[in-house]
Order: C-alpha cells, then sequence, then structure tokens
C-alpha cells in the first residue's frame, strides 16, 4: 500500500507541463483510409498537468512515404514551423499538392501559456483517395462493368514472389449495393451504402487490403445488389461496378488492376433483391468458391462493360459505415400455426437474420423469413408494412 501511494504522488512531478497532443484527427477521422479533401484539416486534444492551462502555438509536421516502405514516414512535405495560435482542431494543411492514392504521416507538439513546448505526438497517418476522375484510368484503364448481365463479378491478380508487398488498396464503386471479398474474405464488412443525389454526387469506398492478399494467385469477387440506386422509386440506373486495385512493392514499383472485360460475370443465388420487398435466394444456384483462386470460371461470360456511365462526380466515402456492432440469439422461439415459426430476439433493432438449415430437403421447397415489430395476441407477426402485396400472407 505504501509503495502505490508514493507511485501516486510522483506521477504528476513526472509529466509535469505540457504533455503529448492525443485523438489525432484528419476531417475529424481516425487515420481515415480513403480521404479526398485537397487540403485536409488537423486537428488534435491537448494534455497538460496544470489547470487553467492552454495552447499559445502549434506546429505540425506532414510527412511523404519512404519510397520502398510505403508504411513508414519519409522526407519531410511541409512542416507549419512555430504558429502563434490557440485553435486546435480544423487546422488547414499549408504544404504542396496531395498525390492522390498516397499515405501521408504527421505529427503535431504545442507551446502553453509559460512558452513550454511539448513532447511531439504520437506518428498519425491518412491516405488519400483519387482527387481526380481520370486517375480510375491512371494506373489502370478501370471501367464500369454493367451488373444487370450477372450479378456475379470475379477476377484474378498476381502478387509478385519475387519481391515484398508493402500496401495494396481497392478503390470500389459498387452500384446501388455490393459486398467484396478476396481470396473468400469480406473486405469491410460495411452494409447499406451512403444514399446520395446520384445524378450528382457517388460515394466509393476505400480499403486497405495489404494484409489480405497472398504471393501467388488471388481471387477478387463482388456480388452487387440494387440498393436506392436501381429501386423503382428512384431509378437511377441499374447495377454496375468501378474498381482499382493498386498494388505497391519494396523497389517502388506498382501494379494496378482495373474492372475492364477481362473479368469474368454470372448471376448468382440472389435473383430478386429491394429495399421494400427483400431478397429471394435461390440455393440451386450457389457456387462454392467462386471467390477463392484457381476457381473454374469457364463457364462465366466475359464482363459486359456499361453502355453510359453513371453522371455523378466520384468522391470518397468518408461517413462511418453501417457495421454489424453485437449479435442477438432468439430468446423464444414458437410455432402459431404449423411450419410458422416465430423467433422472438427481445430486441428491436436495425439488422438482419443468419439462418442454418439442416437436414436435407426437397429441391424447389421454399423458406421465407418475415421481419416485424410487434406479434399479435395468438402469437403470429405484425409484418404487413411492406408496400408490395408478394410479403402480405
Amino acid at each position: 500500500m505504501l509503495f502505490i501511494v508514493l507511485l501516486v504522488v510522483c506521477t504528476p512531478w513526472v509529466n509535469a507541463g505540457p504533455g503529448q497532443p492525443y485523438q489525432l484527427r484528419v476531417e475529424y477521422l481516425d487515420e481515415p483510409v480513403g480521404m479526398d479533401v485537397e487540403r485536409p484539416r488537423f486537428s488534435w486534444a491537448l494534455h497538460h498537468s496544470d489547470r487553467g492551462e492552454k495552447q499559445t502555438a502549434y506546429r505540425i509536421t506532414v510527412y511523404s512515404p519512404e519510397s520502398s516502405q510505403r508504411r513508414r514516414p519519409g522526407e519531410v512535405l511541409w512542416d507549419s514551423g512555430r504558429v502563434a495560435d490557440e485553435e486546435s482542431t480544423n487546422v488547414e494543411y499549408g504544404g504542396p499538392k496531395l498525390k492522390s492514392a498516397t499515405r501521408y504521416f504527421w505529427k503535431v507538439s504545442f507551446w502553453d501559456s509559460k512558452g513550454v513546448e511539448s513532447p511531439s505526438s504520437d506518428m498519425a497517418h491518412f491516405h488519400t483517395g483519387l482527387f481526380e476522375q481520370s486517375d480510375w484510368q491512371h494506373w489502370a484503364k478501370s471501367a464500369w462493368l454493367d451488373g444487370e448481365k450477372g450479378n456475379q463479378l470475379r477476377t484474378e491478380v498476381d502478387v509478385s514472389r519475387g519481391k515484398n508487398l508493402t500496401a495494396a488498396h481497392v478503390y470500389v464503386m459498387g452500384l446501388g449495393y455490393y459486398h467484396l471479398r478476396i481470396n473468400g474474405y469480406e473486405v469491410g464488412g460495411a452494409f447499406l451504402g451512403p444514399f446520395t443525389t446520384f445524378e450528382v454526387r457517388l460515394l466509393y469506398d476505400v480499403h486497405d487490403v495489404t494484409d489480405t492478399l497472398r504471393v501467388g494467385r488471388n481471387a477478387v469477387a463482388v456480388t452487387l445488389g440494387h440498393g436506392w440506386y436501381a429501386q423503382p422509386s428512384v431509378n437511377v440506373g441499374g447495377r454496375c461496378l468501378l474498381l482499382l486495385l493498386i498494388m505497391e512493392y519494396d523497389d517502388g514499383s506498382i501494379v494496378a488492376v482495373g474492372s475492364d472485360e477481362n473479368w469474368k460475370q454470372s448471376d448468382g443465388p440472389i435473383v430478386l433483391d429491394d429495399i421494400y420487398i427483400g431478397e429471394t435466394f435461390d440455393s440451386r444456384l450457389e457456387t462454392t468458391a467462386w471467390d477463392k483462386p484457381y476457381y473454374e470460371d469457364a463457364s462465366w461470360r466475359q464482363a459486359a462493360l456499361l453502355s453510359s456511365n453513371p453522371s455523378g462526380q466520384l468522391n470518397v466515402s468518408m461517413i462511418p459505415p453501417i457495421q454489424t456492432i453485437e449479435t442477438f440469439t432468439a430468446r423464444n422461439i414458437t410455432e402459431p400455426e404449423p411450419g410458422k415459426f416465430v423467433f422472438d430476439f427481445g430486441q428491436n433493432m436495425a439488422g438482419h437474420c443468419s439462418l442454418h438449415l439442416s437436414g436435407g430437403g426437397i429441391s424447389g421447397s421454399n423458406v421465407t423469413l418475415l421481419h416485424a415489430e410487434m406479434i399479435y395476441e395468438n402469437g403470429s407477426i405484425h409484418h404487413l408494412y411492406s408496400n408490395s402485396p408478394e410479403l402480405n400472407v
């Protein structure tokens, strides 16, 4: 107990004065992967051992990436020097023009009211998106693919065996919704992409897939859904895909793969998907391992290019994604009518269900999942919310 008391007494003396800035943010985001603001704004939180202290000046340093190890800081790109200012939120970058598809590093220190400089913050980083629309064709001739010709698209890419992959990022725009998988693993894990005025602006995602790719052959697979973009009430266009994968090696070389007519395309087991009336999944059309390398896709069609590209400007989505944050199991299972089961999760939520069926079955049999917020006294569910008569059964 004596040791603990002495430790508490001594700690303020060890950390006296201004401490390291923390909670470093770029455009309000923590180390964003994909950010297409040409002059981004920096923010940080302050720490000081004394009460009533304040920042009187700051210094921001931004670094370019090392030429061979793209995940390490290299030369100084911009040094703000000592700037007499109390501002610690949304301080605008003032250096040379940033490059597309590049990871940058930065740190910050500040001075308190007594003119004492804090230790520098830990190094943080941010990765830029594609500033120009033409960047989609700069590294590879990425083209829009027509998802109405088949909602499953795939290709295979090689990662060199003779050198080390230092960074890999995929830039993907799937309209209306998409699921991206590499080597059988889901990338991003997001649901329900953002709704925008699609004719004006389209929001694409950037994913760091350095650790997902492996030496040798890799499979890139995308499933497309209609989402709001192709929903009849909005009806801007049909399903489509634009994708760019950029791989950087330790010798400074860059290899890129884009969506083009060399991809393969097929109709998947999702034969209907609609924001309001739900999804129809035909398991007889399901193919295993199509999202893994060395899959035999000779029977698949050559991917079709979109005849007319979407008109909206492409921008990085900097909106926090909708992701699974908790999983519930049914608290109660009842059978109000023969063959009709009600799974009560005891929680009103926005989510989706996972149902495992076993024991075989007759080909062509139907399993219908309906969702509701209320249960009638007889144990059946009140699900008549949809504007489609197909669900009102």
